[in-house]
Formats: C-alpha cells, sequence, structure tokens
C-alpha cells in the first residue's frame, strides 16, 4: 500500500504492490541487492578517501577551535549550536588525539556517509548503478558538500542527517511501514541537536504529508511515536535555552541582522548553483521534474514537496546557500534517475561517459575552491585566473582568500606572538594575567595552542565563551587580544600596545591584530563582566 493511500495496522508493513518489489530488492539483503549497493559503497570510499588525502594541507578552522573549546566545556547548549558537535570534538580528541586529521576525521566519515545515501536513495527508487553512480558522483564533486566535510563543522553533520531523513522517508513510501516513522523521529532528533536547520525539515515534512492524502497518517501512533522521539531527543537543548534565557534566539537575530541580511536572491542562486557545481545544477532540475511530473516520480512526490516547501520557507525569509543544501541530494537521485530511464538507455555508451567524465573533470577543477589540494601560492594564482582577484568576508571586507581557507590560517602565529607579551611579566605578574579575546576564534586559538606555551585559557564575551566566565581573574593584568587601545583606555588606567599581530593570508579581521598589555582596572572584572557579552 501507498503511504499516502492509507495507514497499515499499528505494527505491521502493509501488503507492497508488485509494481514496488523491484524497487524494494534495490536494498535487499540477498546477492542482487548487495549488488546494489555496491555503487552507493564505491562512491561512499571514495569521498572519505578524498578527505583523508587533502584534509590536513593548511591548518586549523576558526570554527574548529571553538569547537574544541566546547568540547572541554561539555553542556546540552551552546549560544550558536546545539551539543552533538562539542561531543564529537571531545571524543575525537579522546580517540584519536589534537593532530588536524584526528580532529577531521569523523566529518569525513560523514561526508562519506552523505555521499552514500545520495546514491542510495536512487537505488532505493529503483535506479540502476548509472542512476546511483551519477548522484553519489554529484554530491562529491558539488564544493559546498566537498568543503562541508573537510572540517570540523555542524555543516556536515546537518546535511547527513537531512540525507538520511530524506532516505527513510523514501524507503517508508517504497515498504509502507509506518514504523519508519520512529526512525524518522529519531534522525530529526539526534539532527536538531547537530543544527537547528533539521527543524525546517521537519516542518516540511509536516506540510508534505499534510498537503497529501498522506495527512490520514496524522492518525497513526507511529507518526506521534516519532515526533515523541524527536522531542525527547531534543529535549535537553531546549532545557539548556530556557535555563540560559534562549541565547541562541539573540543569536540568531543578530546573523540574520550583519550576514544573512546581505544575501540578495541573485547572490543566493550564482552562491548556490556555483557551491553545487554549475554542471550538476540541471540534474537537479530534471529531479524536480521526476517527482512532480515523471510517472516514475510520483510515489515519492510527497518527498518532492517537502523538499519545494523547505526551500519556500527558506528563500522567504532569507538564507545562505549552504542551508539549501542538504535537500540537493534528493533532487539529484532523482534526477539521475530521471537521466538513467529517459536519456542513457535510449543513447550510446558514450552518453553516460561524456557525462561522468564532464562532473570529473569540473570536480577537479572546482577542488581548489572547496579543499586544500593546491599550496597557498598556487590557490591565489589558480583563483586569479578565475578572475577571482577579491574575496570578501562576512562583514564584507576584502582578503587574499576564501574565508572558508583564510581562517585557517595565522592561529599558531598568533598564539606565538601573545605567548611573547606573556613572557615579557615577570612570574608574580604572569600568574595573575588573565588573556582576553576579541571573538571565540582567537580565544579557541589560546586555549588550544596556548597550553604548550605556557598561557593560561582564554576568557571572551563572545560566543559561549561569555557563559563560561571570567574564572577567578580580578582584571588587575589582562593581555587583550583585537581590542583597540582606545577603548581599554576608558577601562583601564595603564595601557601599553605591545605588539601587531599580522599575516598575509588570515581573514582579514585577523590580518593586523593588536595585542595590548592592561593593567589597573577601572572596575572589578566580575563588576563588569555582563557588560562584555558580544553576539555574532
Amino acid at each position: 500500500m501507498d503511504v499516502s493511500q492509507g495507514t497499515p495496522r499499528s505494527g505491521e508493513a502493509t501488503e507492497v504492490p508488485a509494481h514496488r518489489l523491484q524497487r524494494r530488492s534495490a536494498v535487499s539483503l540477498g546477492p542482487e541487492g548487495r549488488g546494489r549497493i555496491t555503487v552507493p559503497l564505491m562512491v561512499g570510499l571514495a569521498t572519505l578517501t578524498v578527505h583523508l588525502l587533502f584534509n590536513s594541507g593548511y591548518g586549523f578552522f576558526r570554527d574548529e577551535l571553538y569547537y574544541i573549546a566546547c568540547g572541554e566545556h561539555l553542556a546540552f547548549g551552546y549560544v550558536d549550536h546545539p551539543p552533538l558537535i562539542a561531543l564529537i570534538a571531545k571524543a575525537s580528541r579522546t580517540l584519536l588525539g589534537e593532530s588536524l586529521p584526528a580532529f577531521r576525521f569523523f566529518p569525513a566519515v560523514a561526508s562519506a556517509f552523505v555521499v552514500f545515501l545520495s546514491a542510495l536513495m536512487a537505488s532505493e527508487m529503483g535506479g540502476g548503478k548509472f542512476a546511483q553512480a551519477l548522484a553519489g558522483i554529484c554530491v562529491l564533486v558539488g564544493p559546498i558538500f566537498l568543503g562541508a566535510g573537510n572540517i570540523l563543522s555542524t555543516i556536515v553533520f546537518d546535511q547527513l542527517f537531512w540525507v538520511l531523513c530524506c532516505y527513510l522517508l523514501i524507503k517508508l513510501l517504497n515498504t509502507g511501514d509506518t514504523r519508519l516513522f520512529i526512525w524518522l523521529g529519531v534522525a530529526v532528533g539526534v539532527g536538531l541537536m547537530a543544527k537547528h536547520n533539521m527543524a525546517y525539515f521537519a516542518i516540511g515534512m509536516a506540510i508534505a504529508i499534510a498537503a497529501t492524502p498522506a495527512r490520514r497518517h496524522f492518525r497513526n501512533k507511529h507518526l506521534w511515536l516519532g515526533g515523541l522521539m524527536a522531542a525527547a531527543i531534543f529535549l535537553p537543548n531546549v532545557w539548556w535555552q530556557v535555563s540560559n534565557g534562549w541565547p541562541t534566539l539573540d543569536f540568531l537575530k543578530g546573523l540574520r541582522a550583519s550576514v544573512i541580511a546581505r544575501e540578495t536572491p541573485k547572490g543566493l542562486l550564482l552562491d548556490f548553483v556555483m557551491g553545487v557545481n554549475p554542471l550538476t545544477f540541471p540534474i537537479a532540475l530534471l529531479g524536480v521534474w521526476f517527482y512532480f511530473s515523471a510517472d516514475e516520480g510520483k510515489p515519492y512526490r510527497l518527498l518532492g514537496l517537502a523538499v519545494a516547501a523547505v526551500t519556500a520557507i527558506l528563500v522567504a525569509q532569507g538564507t545562505k546557500a549552504y542551508y539549501l543544501a542538504p535537500l540537493y541530494p534528493a533532487l539529484l537521485a532523482g534526477g539521475g534517475l530521471f537521466v538513467e530511464k529517459k536519456v542513457v538507455a535510449r543513447s550510446r555508451k558514450l552518453v553516460p561517459a561524456a557525462l561522468i567524465g564532464g562532473l570529473a573533470i569540473t570536480g577537479v577543477g572546482l577542488a581548489p575552491l572547496a579543499i586544500p589540494v593546491l599550496p597557498v601560492e598556487k590557490l591565489l594564482h589558480f583563483t586569479e585566473l578565475l578572475g577571482m582577484t577579491e574575496h570578501y568576508n562576512f562583514t564584507g571586507k576584502s582578503q587574499r582568500l576564501p574565508t572558508l581557507f583564510a581562517d585557517q590560517f595565522g592561529w599558531p602565529e598568533l598564539v606565538d606572538d601573545i605567548a611573547g607579551v606573556h613572557r615579557s611579566l615577570s612570574p608574580e605578574e604572569q600568574r595573575k594575567a588573565a588573556i582576553y579575546a576579541r571573538n571565540f576564534g582567537e580565544a579557541g586559538a589560546v586555549d588550544f595552542f596556548g597550553k604548550k606555551r605556557g598561557l593560561p585559557g582564554a576568557i571572551s564575551g563572545n560566543h559561549n565563551y561569555f557563559f563560561w566566565g571570567p574564572g577567578a581573574y580580578s582584571g588587575e593584568i589582562v593581555i587583550t587580544v583585537g581590542e583597540p587601545v582606545e577603548s581599554l583606555c576608558q577601562t583601564f588606567e595603564d595601557v601599553e600596545l605591545k605588539a601587531v599581530h599580522r599575516h598575509p593570508y588570515a581573514m582579514s579581521l585577523e590580518g593586523e591584530v593588536p595585542i595590548v598589555l592592561c593593567k589597573r582596572i577601572k572596575v572589578p572584572l566580575q563588576s563588569i563582566w555582563p557588560q562584555v557579552r558580544s553576539g555574532f
């Protein structure tokens, strides 16, 4: 029975019509099923290999240093993200060590699963080896996916759980087994603990169910059990938000005002098309056709409606290209089937070879914009050849490298400069000295690189560092990082610029960082701490 046509008895799978049996065999455990999973495994392993080869070319990314710090302060929530990424950072450090490849191992695995599930979706919908390969390779060669999986970030895990939900929904539509709603709920709940954006997918899925005959499943206990599972998994983060005055709402408000508000529809479309690889965009458009017009896509129209609903919500309220990216694999899976059945089946072998070859060529050509495959000087030359002579960060300031790479330079050198100022103090002064960083990146760098240089942990009013507080520091001696001298004179009696950190490749925000020694604070640090809080 089609999931959109009725409700099975509790705990039972519905009888599957004959025209669905072939689709179900795509993921069966028999020899044929194992054959159908071969291509998804191959493209998934290829993705993992790429990441393991190229995920340590430059240095730690700003957000990685912050997530590592969050991993040392495990909690049910943080100002700017849910707790899963901090737990992964802590697990990486404990199990694998403190090297760059160690912290990027789990993101690489997650990225591989995104590609694997993208190909598996095509298989589950009845696609052959070509459709599976096309869907998987299209995701693999998309810079927006490749780049996300190459660093420790919330983005790649967000992509993973969205794609997992799409796969489970396809599986549910194929089998009619409403018990899969429970597993969907688990995936949604864990996805919410990875990134709050998962809420958009849950809303879009609910809209799609309500807009189709599948609305009957609102009377099915498994759907509600799935919802309860999602709520139960997410509840600790909600509790943290309530206990701390909903700080994430303030963060999101600042993010929209300072970053997302700068996005234009034209810029969003251009960023998205370039981010997913221009050659894959027509295939995704064929995926839209597959879900809404092709007979083969009719059983999966509910998924197409969910994708459309989420896209409409995100675009209407303002969004970034990478927010939309987790929906893309579902379109590519549908597009892969369409190409296989309507184009490849009617053409010579040269056509599929040309498609795969073209994707591979563009993937290699765009890879330097997503992962560190080139030495930095060659990367600069490469971007110049592409006409990308200037790059801009989230504040709109220009810099030499794209932010993804610029933010991987300069952190150890910054901490070296801070350590030089710290060593200039007497032993007694060193014991009293606090290091106050302007932002979470600088603070995270001090925390991670500073221990081997004899530095204490950093304090900051930025992001979750504000909630971790100033510790026992009185403010008698403070080394500030990134704060202008003029503003510090209002807080301290004695202010001296000791060094200016510069790095040619760092993001413009970190290209020239003043390091100031401040003494004799006018008001105790504990008293003024509530006023130092800074958001995005």
